[in-house]
């Protein structure tokens, strides 16, 4: 019985937050997928609206598995373009948007040999500016959701460091792919 009541009540304060679109919101999370990087492919973000047509976005990577781990923080800022490409309001919005993106990441990988033998490891911090453009369907009303790609050319120096040896390196241009959903509320 408590569990029908927690059920109602969840989905009450749901379908009161889905009451307007996503453009009526100033903040939204979500999640994403990335191709592109071997030590980043999911993370979560935070975006804040700041006026009506720009947006500060956090988002974090993160990866941890027996042999790769990663955790990373950024942070963009975009500028939205809604009248690129008209659509009719029933069907939502969707936005064309661009700006500078930077951040930090740190990664632990473990070496393997053409065998498989795992023979060392290796450390690093990654510093990261670039410039981020996509693309972005914010649903129809009631539904405060927008589906995302961005692509994300990047510079990023490198800082590894060995059991006993330090090396650092320049990667220009990386490029990611990035898909994502977040929720406006």
């Amino acid at each position: 019985m408590l569990q029908k009541w927690i059920l109602g009540i969840m989905l009450a304060t749901g379908i009161t937050f889905a009451a307007v679109g996503s453009e009526d919101k100033n903040m939204a999370v979500g999640g994403w997928l990335q191709g592109g990087n071997s030590g980043e492919h999911a993370g979560l973000d935070l975006e804040f609206r700041h006026g009506a047509m720009n947006t500060l976005d956090l988002y974090t990577s993160f990866e941890f598995s027996k042999h790769d781990n990663s955790l990373g923080v950024y942070l963009g800022y975009y500028w939205h373009l809604y009248d690129v490409i008209p659509l009719p309001q029933q069907y939502g919005r969707m936005s064309l948007y661009f700006g500078p993106a930077a951040g930090m990441g740190w990664w632990q990988s473990d070496l393997f040999d053409e065998l498989g033998n795992e023979y060392d490891s290796e450390s690093g911090l990654a510093f990261r500016a670039g410039i981020v453009g996509g693309w972005g369907w914010e649903f129809p009303k009631p539904v405060p959701l927008e589906f995302y790609i961005e692509l994300n050319p990047v510079g990023e120096y490198h800082y590894m460091w060995y059991d006993d040896d330090h090396k650092s390196d320049w990667q220009l241009p990386d490029f990611y792919v990035r898909f994502g959903l977040r929720f406006w509320f």
